[in-house]
């Protein structure tokens, strides 16, 4: 596939989608021209086998459901684009469990605190995963901040959310422990850069460089989004008013909030041992 076609697509075919969507659906499409090419392909001529084969084989190598499906979803999105979507329709897909009934990857209190301490080496990357931890942001989300975006005055402090109308915003709470990583973090910039995070290039720091920052405090494994769903989880466990946690997490529905709520293992243990403790 031509790399400008490619370009055009992700820029102007995309340009409503997050800065995620659009290197997820990136990748999958370049992920898919490496398996036509075994077919001697190109992404201007491929059919709606080649789609279900493409989608079989993942399945077979025990690629996640979600992982099937996002792939999916960037060539039902480039077959809607170049104006042939009949190349994904009727398409057989690996069922996707309901999310509603899975808890949510989280980290324990312990594991929060250690992953804080190692980040504490960086203001910056301390910073960041506070955020994350504190206030529930999506990486989207961080990215896109600017200095004007945070808000710290009268023992308070507020991060503004621009959503993709940039008319629509948000606001979100945080706690003195990121009110003070932010300030420490600022105060050392001697910079004027308007982004409130900047990469060792004096660049808005990207979506790949916040997620190699995660990884490298909490191994391959860990992603922002458990993060947000360890922040999600305190506060439903906590049982604060759904009010507080809609406005605080954003996208999230009533209906999404049992899941939050289900115990772990270390929790049911707890509760075990806690059995005629005092007889």
């Amino acid at each position: 596939m031509d790399n400008n076609h490619l370009d055009n697509f992700i820029t102007y075919g995309l340009k409503r989608r997050s800065t995620v969507t659009r290197e997820t659906y990136k990748a999958a499409l370049l992920h898919f021209e490496l398996f036509l090419r075994t077919r001697k392909l190109v992404l201007d001529n491929f059919t709606k086998q080649d789609v279900q084969d493409y989608l079989d084989a993942m399945e077979g190598e025990g690629k996640a459901p979600a992982t099937i499906h996002k792939h999916f979803y960037a060539l039902r999105a480039y077959s809607k684009w170049i104006k042939r979507k009949t190349l994904t329709e009727d398409i057989r897909l690996i069922h996707l469990p309901d999310v509603k009934k899975i808890k949510p990857e989280t980290l324990s209190k312990e594991e929060r605190q250690a992953l804080v301490a190692m980040a504490s080496e960086n203001k910056r990357n301390v910073a960041i995963i506070l955020l994350f931890l504190g206030a529930g942001l999506s990486v989207s989300e961080l990215v896109t901040l600017n200095r004007c975006d945070v808000r710290l005055e009268n023992n308070r402090g507020t991060i503004i959310i621009h959503k993709r109308n940039a008319e629509k915003t948000r606001e979100v709470a945080i706690g003195p422990m990121i009110r003070q990583a932010l300030s420490d973090y600022l105060f050392e910039r001697e910079d004027d850069h308007s982004a409130l995070f900047i990469s060792n290039r004096d660049r808005p720091i990207s979506t790949r460089s916040v997620q190699m920052i995660i990884k490298k405090y909490g191994g391959d494994k860990l992603r922002a989004t458990v993060l947000r769903h360890t922040f999600i989880s305190a506060m439903v466990q906590g049982e604060e008013d759904w009010s507080v946690i809609q406005k605080q997490a954003g996208l999230i529905t009533p209906q999404m909030l049992p899941r939050y709520a289900k115990p772990t293992k270390v929790q049911i243990q707890e509760v075990a041992d806690r059995l005629f403790d005092e007889e």
